[in-house]
């Protein structure tokens, strides 16, 4: 599954020296927002600094910094690899220190970027995925990311919820592809544990049926939770609840044709023996028009084919309850 990547960028660094270290050796050091106040008194603490033995800090402009690798992960001392790797960073007027580089981050630039003898020959800037400190250049993929997060943090006047099928649309954290919507006959609440194996699944019958919006996750996102038939990539509202910011748009077929596309593929094959019953059940549960369920044994099977094909479920004990909201 694709790692989920969270940007933020800032104009000005601190480079924050380790106390720690022998005269003649290159300065370990704590990058952090210049701006952040509370980033840098962490740095200072993670430096040693203290009455008797002052840490150095430096300012530089977030821009065109020279990076070299100079070792790999070493083992924690609580057991697996520790996430990042140790780096040269060098300025444009050539001072030099070594610090901590998010691995998932310098992944992405050894795919993107040309390295010689160990040094990346674009020049490349910090940026933090979530807590952790990387970097990356202004000719990559993950560049073009920051700047939609940047536009989406600096406009939020710009979210709508007028789409049309194809729009991709974007939170600061997720990305999706809009499809259109279909009506909800009926939903299934988690299985309720009654005792040691043995399970009560609610299902209720909608007397009007709701409509829900549908998305399919740019990054395969997946929820083991999500009790039906097909919807492990997809994303399915109520309502445009949550405002997207729309930051592209591609040609799709209609909703009905990407269903059709999505249970094609090998992997619904594969999961539940073949995808025609699969897709049956699940027009069943949703579809274009509003009109209501009446056959309750159609929607015991649906529950009874969710649960066959359950690893976790399928043994279990069960009973399914029907009710009418």
């Amino acid at each position: 599954m694709e790692k989920k990547i969270v940007l933020n960028s800032f104009k000005r660094i601190a480079v924050i020296e380790s106390t720690h270290r022998e005269k003649d050796e290159l300065p370990l050091a704590y990058v952090c927002n210049a701006d952040k106040e509370d980033q840098i008194s962490n740095g200072k603490m993670w430096a040693g600094d203290c009455k008797d033995n002052k840490s150095i800090i430096h300012y530089f402009d977030n821009d065109e910094f020279t990076l070299e690798i100079v070792a790999c992960p070493e083992n924690s001392s609580q057991g697996g690899k520790l996430s990042f790797w140790i780096c040269k960073i060098t300025t444009k007027d050539n001072y030099s220190f070594c610090t901590n580089i998010n691995s998932l981050l310098l992944e992405y630039l050894l795919k993107e970027c040309d390295f010689k003898k160990g040094v990346c020959q674009d020049k490349v800037f910090f940026v933090r995925n979530k807590s952790q400190l990387g970097l990356i250049t202004k000719n990559g993929e993950l560049y073009q990311q920051l700047l939609a997060s940047d536009y989406m943090r600096d406009n939020p006047k710009a979210k709508t919820d007028k789409y049309v099928p194809g729009d991709i649309v974007e939170t600061l954290r997720d990305k999706y592809i809009y499809h259109g919507s279909l009506f909800e006959k009926f939903a299934i609440a988690r299985p309720l544990w009654v005792s040691s194996a043995n399970y009560t699944y609610v299902v209720t019958i909608h007397k009007k049926p709701i409509e829900r919006y549908f998305y399919l996750s740019k990054s395969l996102w997946f929820d083991k939770y999500v009790n039906d038939i097909g919807l492990y990539e997809w994303s399915c509202g109520k309502d445009i609840k949550t405002k997207y910011f729309i930051t592209g748009h591609q040609e799709i077929t209609d909703l009905d044709k990407s269903i059709d596309e999505y249970f094609d593929n090998d992997w619904i094959k594969e999961k539940f023996d073949g995808s025609e019953k699969a897709k049956e059940l699940f027009r069943f549960r949703y579809s274009k028009d509003n009109t209501p369920v009446t056959d309750e044994d159609k929607v015991r099977e649906f529950v009874e084919f969710i649960i066959k094909h359950d690893w976790y479920y399928k043994d279990m004990k069960y009973n399914i309850v029907i009710k009418y909201d």
